[in-house]
């Protein structure tokens, strides 16, 4: 009898704790998106949703008045100045968090830069490495792509999505 109830107060206990650590992770994680947006936080596209976007696309950029229009392949891009190539070369993704596009020219100047910002229509360009001493950091805006934003990628995809139908025995 005295075990049953250590057993229920403990068992009691357990589930008090747990209730108490996991609520405030349920709240702070719907407000934070209000919270970023107040702080001005600039979040960047990673991994293989900024390959998807870089990947076999085209992108007109303006650098300080300068159009530039890029085309990226599967490993090879492409810089067209008044419809003339200008820069031809290789393109990976980069970076311990995979969050940029690391561009090498053949004719072999500097390899530069390229960081996508999520929900937002522009791109940081850098000379270096980002966070490296020394490195400048441009704002590109992005004038057109024929891709998608990668940020509205999943809303697109939900007013694809069809409800399944029940199957009826």
């Amino acid at each position: 009898m005295i075990n049953m109830i250590n057993y229920k107060k403990i068992l009691f206990l357990f589930t008090i704790i747990t209730l108490f650590n996991f609520i405030p992770k349920f709240s702070l994680a719907s407000s934070l998106d209000g919270v970023m947006d107040t702080l001005n936080v600039e979040v960047a596209t990673k991994g293989k949703k900024l390959k998807q976007y870089f990947e076999n696309s085209s992108l007109n950029l303006s650098f300080d008045g300068t159009i530039k229009a890029y085309k990226f392949s599967d490993k090879k891009y492409e810089v067209y100045i008044n419809n003339q190539i200008k820069e031809t070369g290789k393109w990976k993704v980069h970076g311990l968090l995979k969050n940029q596009i690391k561009l090498e020219p053949e004719n072999g100047s500097k390899k530069y830069y390229l960081k996508k910002i999520s929900k937002k229509d522009k791109i940081y360009h850098f000379n270096k490495l980002p966070g490296s001493e020394g490195a400048k950091k441009t704002t590109v805006k992005i004038l057109s792509s024929d891709i998608k934003l990668a940020s509205n990628e999943k809303d697109s995809n939900k007013q694809i999505e069809e409800p399944k139908k029940k199957k009826r025995s």
